[in-house]
């Protein structure tokens, strides 16, 4: 994902209001999917159009690799009766809201390894 994505998602995760709490299990990132995948195809703003497809490929990646057609139909059609358009909004925020709580870890852990490293001495002088 570049820069650019990541940026945006991190600038989405900071404007959207905390959605409700969500386990993430294979149920919520079903659902996470699905919703993603409508604001992606439906959304007219350019910025939150990005953000839907960030998110639509953050939570296909979450998909359990070893999923069969038949389990991965069965799990579509029994998380598809959960969205309604009246819950499609809360759910997108409430993805939204997760995939920026695992942004800020990556950028935790990365400024606390940087801070582990010992002080690069200065390249000798010639």
């Amino acid at each position: 994902m570049s820069r650019r994505m990541l940026s945006i998602l991190a600038i989405a995760g900071a404007m959207i209001a905390a959605g409700p709490a969500m386990a993430q299990g294979a149920n919520q990132n079903m659902q996470c999917l699905m919703v993603a995948n409508v604001f992606s195809s439906q959304e007219k703003d350019p910025q939150k159009k990005q953000v839907a497809i960030g998110a639509a490929f953050f939570y296909l990646g979450r998909l359990n690799e070893q999923i069969t057609p038949a389990q991965l139909k069965a799990l579509i059609l029994a998380q598809s009766k959960a969205l309604t358009p009246q819950t499609a909004g809360p759910l997108m925020n409430a993805c939204i809201k997760e995939i920026g709580v695992k942004q800020g870890m990556m950028q935790t852990a990365g400024k606390e390894l940087q801070a582990a490293q010992p002080a690069a001495a200065a390249p000798p002088k010639k």
